[in-house]
């Protein structure tokens, strides 16, 4: 079984805050990238990628998201110290074919630790009414 861990970086707000140009946000988007090649190469159990503002890990569903979110924050506050992250996790798959729900599950977590600022990882399995609370009960219906 897998599960998708994913992060939203706040790297939009952070590059108009600071003003920067077209090379400075290919060089932070590298770095991000390379957080992430570092994560797949650390274990056989999961890889990893970056794309906009989120970086996204598709894990061993035993593997101790706490201990990988804490490492990935860690990462990026040497490497990016103006960037924030937020982390969400979806339930675990047997299933590949259901890797897609579980994206959407991580986002809505990730999208919710956002919303409310938590610095912990959120657990789609443990959200319950949060969801509905928050704004909604998939990705779709919560903008994005």
């Amino acid at each position: 079984p897998r599960r998708i861990v994913m992060g939203h970086l706040n790297l939009s707000a952070v590059a108009e805050a600071e003003s920067w140009d077209t090379k400075t946000s290919n060089d932070t988007h590298a770095v991000v990238g390379r957080l992430a090649a570092a994560v797949a190469e650390r274990g056989h159990d999961r890889m990893a990628g970056a794309e906009g503002d989120r970086l996204v890990v598709l894990a061993a569903a035993d593997v101790d998201v706490e201990q990988l979110v804490a490492q990935l924050r860690h990462d990026l506050a040497v490497a990016l110290p103006s960037v924030r992250s937020w982390w969400g996790t979806s339930t675990p798959r047997h299933d590949p074919l259901a890797l897609d729900a579980a994206f959407d599950e991580a986002e809505v977590s990730a999208t919710i630790a956002g919303r409310l600022g938590v610095d912990r990882i959120l657990r789609f399995d443990k959200l319950g009414v949060v969801r509905l609370l928050v704004g909604g009960t998939d990705a779709g219906q919560m903008g994005t």
